[in-house]
C-alpha cells in the first residue's frame, strides 16, 4: 500500500535527489569519478538544484580547485540564498584562493612572464632538483622549502648507495636495502607535481 502524498511527488525532483544522494555516498567512499557521474545525472534532471551545485563545490574543494569550487557555491547561493553549506563552502574556497595568492606574494612574476613559462618545464625542473620548478614559477620561498626538505633524503640515499657499493666489493658483507633511494624518488616526484600545479594555477589566475 503506497503512503499518502506519494502520487503528488515530482518525478524529476525525486530522480534528482536520488542521484544527489548517490553522489554524496560515492564521495564518502572516495570514488570521485562516480560522484561526478552521479552529479551529471542529477544536473541533467534538475539543472536548477542548489544541492547539486553545493556538492559540486565540495568535490572541487576536495581537489583543491578553489576557483571552480567558489563558482559552484555562488551558483548554489543564487538558487537558494540561505543554503548554509554553500555559504561555508564559499568561505573555504575564498581562503584557498587567498592562500594561493599569498604563496607568491612579493615574488610573483607578471602575466607576460607567466605566459612564457610552461608547467612541463616546472615539472621537469623539480623532478631533477626539488624546488627548482617552484622557483621557475616565481614562488621562490616555496621552492627553497622543497629544496631544503630534499637534503635529508639525499643524505640517506647517498649513505645507502655507498654502503651497497661497498657490500658489492666485499661479498662477505650484507648488502643494505635501497629504500632511501625510493623515498628520495617519491619526494622528487611530489615536488615535480607541486611545481606543475603551482605554475598552472598562477597562469590561470594571470
Amino acid at each position: 500500500m503506497t503512503s499518502a502524498g506519494t502520487g503528488d511527488e515530482d518525478p524529476r525532483r525525486v530522480a534528482s535527489e536520488r542521484a544527489l544522494s548517490a553522489a554524496a555516498l560515492y564521495r564518502r567512499r572516495g570514488d570521485t569519478e562516480a560522484a561526478w557521474r552521479a552529479l551529471d545525472d542529477a544536473l541533467a534532471v534538475d539543472p536548477d538544484s542548489a544541492g547539486v551545485f553545493a556538492l559540486m563545490g565540495e568535490l572541487n574543494l576536495d581537489a583543491e580547485e578553489w576557483a571552480a569550487a567558489a563558482q559552484c557555491f555562488r551558483r548554489a547561493l543564487e538558487l537558494q540564498p540561505e543554503l548554509a553549506a554553500a555559504e561555508v563552502g564559499l568561505g573555504r574556497a575564498s581562503v584557498g584562493l587567498e592562500g594561493i595568492a599569498g604563496e607568491a606574494a612579493g615574488d610573483e612574476p607578471d602575466a607576460r612572464v607567466l605566459a612564457r613559462r610552461k608547467p612541463e618545464t616546472a615539472f621537469a625542473s623539480s623532478l631533477v632538483i626539488p624546488g627548482l620548478g617552484q622557483m621557475y614559477a616565481g614562488v621562490v620561498g616555496r621552492g627553497a622549502a622543497f629544496f631544503v626538505g630534499a637534503l635529508p633524503f639525499w643524505a640517506l640515499a647517498a649513505a645507502q648507495f655507498t654502503a651497497h657499493l661497498d657490500a658489492l666489493m666485499h661479498p662477505a658483507q650484507d648488502a643494505p636495502g635501497l629504500w632511501g633511494l625510493v623515498l628520495a624518488a617519491v619526494y622528487h616526484l611530489a615536488a615535480a607535481c607541486d611545481a606543475w600545479r603551482v605554475l598552472s594555477r598562477l597562469k590561470a589566475g594571470a
